[in-house]
């Protein structure tokens, strides 16, 4: 199972989608993502780009493979971007229990109608409606796409025991004790059922940085800790997803959600000049 990314930018803003392709080896991921590309980036206004794809492993931490996406094989977009925050909501299904939203941004700005031109309030326009159903025809044509999920027919994961919880080789990190926790390195663990004056800020998911045995490492400070925990009580559940195939995409209605900075643009404070 591999991760499919798909990068854009609009300007000065960026965001990503993310879904998921059962196949053996990062080229075929690579080469099946590049065949839904063009389809994808055909919703998108001449102010915004499919600017590049990202493959990476689940299993495996921190893996990635990178590509960037030719804009100049696509013919040119006649209508300019809305802005990214004006979306369209989709609902992506995967049978009949499991859905996730879906904001399609940088559309052209004819598809999403409003005001005057439809009576009241925001519509969606027929050709928007036309050309999602060619890229969901791609994306369910094969390999098919999937989301990740969290089973809801009673095979999750059972949780273990944490029987401690000490401080971490930094200052940012925390060791948990769980005999028998089957979690891996780069997933999440959800703990719950901590009980005390600190129950709010452990009872959480955190993300695991490394396994030694029935010991494992996560991404807390345990200076924030009222005081030293011993046989805590708790319960280590590993967020193991699953996966179920994507079988459809439904426009909803416009919405307005707002998104990030483009990935070009350099993240943290800007510095000023000395005066």
């Amino acid at each position: 199972m591999f991760k499919i990314t798909y990068i854009f930018n609009s300007v000065d803003s960026g965001w990503s989608e993310s879904w998921y392709i059962d196949v053996t080896t990062h080229d075929l991921a690579m080469a099946t993502a590049m065949a839904v590309a063009p389809f994808r980036a055909k919703l998108l206004g001449s102010c915004a780009q499919l600017e590049a794809i990202r493959v990476s492993d689940p299993e495996i931490f921190g893996d990635a493979k990178l590509r960037e996406f030719e804009v100049a094989a696509l013919p040119p977009q006649d209508d300019i971007a809305d802005n990214p925050g004006n979306t369209i909501l989709c609902r992506v299904e995967a049978g009949p229990l499991y859905r996730r939203a879906m904001y399609l941004r940088g559309c052209p700005d004819t598809w999403i109608r409003q005001g005057e031109q439809v009576g009241c309030g925001l519509a969606i326009a027929d050709e928007a409606i036309t050309a999602l159903a060619a890229f969901k025809d791609q994306i369910l044509g094969g390999p098919v796409f999937q989301l990740a999920i969290h089973t809801k027919d009673g095979t999750g994961a059972v949780g273990t025991e944490i029987t401690a919880i000490g401080p971490g080789v930094d200052d940012e990190t925390s060791i948990i004790t769980s005999p028998g926790f089957t979690g891996k390195r780069g997933e999440k663990v959800l703990m719950k059922q901590w009980r005390g004056p600190d129950s709010r800020i452990l009872n959480r998911s955190r993300r695991i940085l490394a396994i030694d045995g029935n010991d494992f490492t996560i991404d807390f400070d345990y200076t924030l800790l009222t005081k030293p925990h011993k046989d805590v009580g708790g319960i280590a559940l590993s967020r193991h997803p699953g996966y179920a195939p994507v079988t459809d995409v439904i426009p909803e209605r416009p919405v307005i959600k707002s998104t990030g900075r483009a990935f070009f643009v350099q993240a943290g404070r800007r510095k000023r000049s000395p005066k």
